[in-house]
This record gives C-alpha cells, sequence and structure tokens, in this order.
C-alpha cells in the first residue's frame, strides 16, 4: 500500500470518527450543561420563536371575519370578483407597494427567513433541553435532584402549554377585532 493510500484511508477514518462522534453528542447532550434548564425569560422567548405561525391566525381571523360580515351585510353577492377577494386578502393594499418599491420585498424576505431560522433554532433547543432534563431524571444521583428536575420539566410543559393557549387566544381575538373594526 502507498503512503498516498495510507493517508487517505487515514483522513476517511478520522473524519468519520469526528462525524460520528457529533452525531452521538446530539443523541446523548452531556447532562451537565448549565444551559439547562434556561432561564424562564429565555424559555419565553425560544416559545415565542416556536409559535410564529400565530401571526397567520391572526390574517386568517382577519380574512374570515371580513368575509362573513361581507356576506351578512351584501349576501353572496360579489364574492366571485377578484376585486371583492384582493380587498378581503388585503392584496390590494400589498400590490401598490411591491410595484412602486420593489426593494421592499428585500427586508421582507430577509425577516421571513430570519424567523424561520430562529423557529428552527428553537426548536432544536427545546428538544435538547427536553432529552438533557429526562436523562438528569433517570440518572439523577439522588432523589432529591430527580424529584427537583421532574418539576423543572413539569413546569417546561406546563409554561409551554398555557403559552400555546394563550397565544391562540389572543391572536384569533385580535384577528376578529381588526375584521370588525376594519368596517367602521
Amino acid at each position: 500500500m502507498s503512503s498516498t493510500t495510507g493517508r487517505v484511508i487515514a483522513f476517511v477514518f478520522a473524519f468519520a470518527r469526528t462525524r460520528l462522534s457529533a452525531f452521538a453528542h446530539t443523541l446523548v447532550p452531556d447532562l451537565h450543561d448549565a444551559r439547562y434548564p434556561c432561564p424562564w425569560w429565555f424559555s419565553v422567548g425560544c416559545d415565542a420563536f416556536q409559535f410564529w405561525w400565530l401571526g397567520l391566525l391572526v390574517y386568517l381571523g382577519y380574512v374570515l371575519t371580513t368575509a362573513l360580515r361581507w356576506i351578512l351585510q351584501h349576501g353572496f353577492n360579489g364574492i366571485g370578483q377578484t376585486a371583492w377577494l384582493a380587498h378581503v386578502l388585503l392584496l390590494d393594499r400589498v400590490i401598490p407597494v411591491l410595484s412602486s418599491h420593489p426593494w421592499f420585498a428585500v427586508p421582507t424576505v430577509a425577516v421571513a427567513g430570519l424567523v424561520l431560522t430562529l423557529w428552527r433554532r428553537a426548536l432544536e433547543d427545546h428538544e435538547r433541553e427536553v432529552r438533557i432534563l429526562l436523562l438528569r431524571i433517570v440518572y439523577g444521583p439522588h432523589t432529591r435532584q430527580r424529584v427537583k428536575t421532574v418539576g423543572l420539566f413539569g413546569l417546561g410543559w406546563v409554561r409551554q402549554k398555557v403559552v400555546v393557549v394563550g397565544l391562540l387566544l389572543v391572536s384569533t381575538t385580535v384577528g376578529v377585532v381588526l375584521g370588525m373594526l376594519k368596517g367602521r
């Protein structure tokens, strides 16, 4: 075997070993990671990025309330018209802005990409925190630490459910109120 082949094989094995160790580290994280459990303010921020899609619920509530008001006031006349649909979906406001200022689309796409990236990171961090807290329950050295970890895990679960329900209610209410106030 030539020395070049030996170097290539050594490089491949070293590369494979580092990748496998990184993969194993993601599956079995460090139990003594000081970042977990996260402070409450950081957890609430991560929860907010996990549920960015609730903004779409505000828009959907607005659209459905506006359409329902139109149907109750005017009946089903004019629903199929393109102008009415553009008005209900707020496209009659967005398209003129984008046609007169096309550069405005760049920051909008950048912000959307940033929100999606932060959402992905928040989900990964939450999964890692859950994994570490569960492993601390299993491998805790004594009962007091296990009870504390179970309490933190349960508190995090309750906090997340309360945040989800609260954000669902607020976003739906905001969408409906915006739809109701539009006609005034």
